[in-house]
């Protein structure tokens, strides 16, 4: 059996979508990561670090047509922008609070020998185990250092943070370039005084 006939054999259902962005019907199939299997041989290949996203919001949809590649950073907007980031009440604290490990049921009180305090800790057996200073990583290996947009979360670029800058030093409001970059106003105003983009 061909990689076709397997994927094509695990749909389980075809699903009209209400969605403004489709006028297809969705292949449900049971494969797991089945969208990238389905983009692979019905659209072609997927350059590394990109993503496969859907058009019709149904994870498990396998139609070529629904299918779309994205980045990272292109993923993480397209999920805020349609609300179903963890944050608020959304998160899994407030949605499933019986699962946290509270009390007694935190593994420092299932496993208080596994605990290091005072003397057993490890920085107060070796203080010189620490890497800080001129020790740390980020001195003796800057070129290792992910800056920018090389950080796979990403969300603005260098010309954009130089623009903000820019018109943040001409009292633009900070508010707004939030919203028109879509950030946080607190993003814009770390970046204005150099607390991020430091080395732009």
């Amino acid at each position: 059996m061909s990689t076709e006939q397997r994927l094509l054999a695990k749909i389980i259902s075809y699903e009209e979508m209400l969605s403004p962005y489709v006028d297809t019907p969705c292949w449900i199939c049971s494969l797991y990561r089945g969208a990238r299997e389905a983009y692979r041989i019905w659209v072609g290949e997927i350059p590394t670090g990109l993503w496969v996203l859907h058009f019709c919001d149904q994870p498990k949809c396998i139609n070529p047509e629904h299918l779309w590649l994205v980045t990272y950073a292109d993923n993480v907007q397209d999920r805020c922008e349609k609300g179903r980031s963890a944050t608020g009440t959304n998160n899994g604290q407030h949605t499933h609070p019986k699962k946290r490990a509270r009390g007694n049921r935190h593994w420092t009180r299932l496993y208080p020998e596994k605990v290091l305090r005072g003397e057993n800790h490890g920085l107060v057996k070796n203080p010189l185990a620490a890497a800080t200073g001129d020790r740390n990583g980020s001195r003796l290996y800057p070129e290792r250092l992910k800056r920018g947009e090389e950080v796979n979360t990403a969300v603005l670029s260098t010309a954009e943070v130089l623009f903000i800058r820019y018109w943040c030093d001409k009292g633009y409001s900070q508010k707004e370039l939030a919203k028109i970059f879509r950030v946080n106003p607190p993003a814009i105003s770390k970046i204005h005084r150099r607390q991020t983009w430091r080395h732009v």
